[in-house]
């Protein structure tokens, strides 16, 4: 799946949304984090403990054929939203990130109350349920 021991998010693997997608990849304090994004929102975020210079990884985990590289501006963008992820892994009082949530009605409002549970809390598939 993804070279080297990794782990990762994808919120929109199958989505039949033909926007394009871009990638960027970025050296943190956890290890090394690729992210691929749309203009306006994040598809899916890998932390693996080895570089991916060719951005394979997350082409895998999307099922989707390569990515390209995201260009400057883009760039710059997903290198904030990477490190704004990283952040909020030690810090919940930050704004959630702009996820794109894809799946029907009922799969985006489940992602919807998910993104609403406070880190390091658990919620069972039962407590989500009564809440929805």
């Amino acid at each position: 799946m993804v070279s080297g021991a990794g782990v990762g998010l994808v919120v929109a693997p199958k989505s039949l949304n033909p926007e394009t997608l871009a990638w960027t990849e970025l050296e943190t304090e956890l290890g090394w984090a690729s992210i691929a994004t749309s203009s306006s929102a994040i598809h899916a975020l890998v932390l693996t403990d080895q570089s991916d210079p060719e951005g394979v990884g997350l082409s895998q985990v999307l099922n989707r054929p390569a990515l390209k590289t995201a260009r400057a501006a883009w760039a710059n963008q997903n290198q904030r939203w990477i490190r704004s992820a990283i952040a909020r892994l030690v810090d919940e009082t930050l704004e959630p990130l702009p996820l794109a949530l894809g799946g029907s009605l009922f799969d985006r409002e489940t992602w919807r109350h998910i993104q609403l549970i406070p880190p390091g809390d658990t919620m069972s598939y039962q407590q989500l349920a009564r809440k929805m």
